[in-house]
């Protein structure tokens, strides 16, 4: 009888201790896993996206590499390929402005009443806000508008507008994509607006 008791709790202790070893290893494998995925991940967005480096103008951003790119120095315009998605990236001085110590406050009024004006003035338009709200760009004070715009359900556009004044210099970028498409480059969008920096 003793021997049989012996024998169970044996049984038991040893079914135990491999169910512990096992989800140790189990832990173990899923910490592998996602250490390997962040490896993977930074590796891949190293490897597929290029950089335009500008030290006269001051600042650099990232791309991804089968992207077209038309560079003009102070607008600098990438297409995702088919032309699917639109990014523009621009530099205005704040001297084409009346005033030249304008808040970024005042801009991003001023600018997202420029917006609503040009859209709503097409014939036919549909236009509308979605989001606007403070933004760092590059860990400078700035501004954010998406909003919609088109003439259909067909043919509407979502943009993100992303803005910062440093220096006397207004930096802007700018993501367009059909509604259907946006969600499909947002990510890529949002890791070129995260990689732009002020040198």
């Amino acid at each position: 009888m003793m021997t049989r008791y012996l024998l169970f709790t044996i049984i038991i202790l040893s079914s135990l201790f491999l169910a512990l070893v096992d989800n140790n290893n189990n832990n173990n494998n899923n910490n592998n896993n996602r250490i390997s995925k962040a490896i993977a991940s930074s590796t891949l967005e190293s490897k597929h996206f290029l950089t335009v480096e500008k030290p006269m103008l001051g600042f650099k951003i990232s791309y991804p590499y089968n992207w077209n790119i038309t560079d003009n120095d102070f607008l600098i315009s990438f297409s995702s390929p088919q032309n699917m998605a639109n990014v523009t990236f621009s530099i205005t001085n704040l001297t084409s402005y009346s005033k030249t110590n304008i808040t970024l406050e005042q801009y991003s009024s001023n600018e997202i009443n420029n917006i609503k004006s040009v859209e709503s003035k097409k014939a036919g338009n549909l236009f509308e806000i979605l989001e606007s709200k403070p933004h760092l760009l590059s860990g400078q004070p700035g501004h954010d508008v998406v909003f919609l715009n088109g003439t259909n359900a067909y043919t509407t556009y979502k943009a993100l507008l992303v803005w910062s004044i440093v220096d006397g210099k207004i930096y802007q970028i700018r993501y367009s994509a059909k509604v259907s498409e946006y969600s499909n480059y947002i990510e890529t969008v949002l890791y070129m607006i995260d990689s732009f920096r002020l040198l």
